[in-house]
């Protein structure tokens, strides 16, 4: 399976991406985010699984008001297709509020 590890260099407490063509394959996304001081929480990623069209957008993203997150890893189960990961953004809690 393809996966992408992103390290923040400094923890953040909300975490958001737009991943597009991720509907034209017959697989499933997850994140896994990483907590600071350990442990993490695994997502699967919600998606119209709509094969052979390409152009899908799922906009993905996380605000955590208690925990925060060293990195994150995301997998996709289907080695056929890529998808594509656009506009992120990433906030620690003192700019959350």
């Amino acid at each position: 399976d393809p996966t992408t590890t992103i390290a923040f260099s400094t923890p953040v407490a909300a975490f958001w991406f737009e991943m597009t063509d991720a509907g034209d394959f017959l697989g499933q996304v997850t994140v896994k985010v990483n907590k600071t001081g350990g442990g993490s929480v695994t997502y699967n990623v919600t998606h119209t699984k709509d094969s052979g069209k390409s152009g899908t957008l799922v906009f993905w993203g996380i605000v955590d008001d208690t925990d925060t997150y060293d990195s994150m890893v995301l997998d996709v189960s289907n080695n056929d297709d890529t998808i594509g990961i656009d506009r992120c953004g990433m906030a620690t809690h003192a700019q959350l509020v």
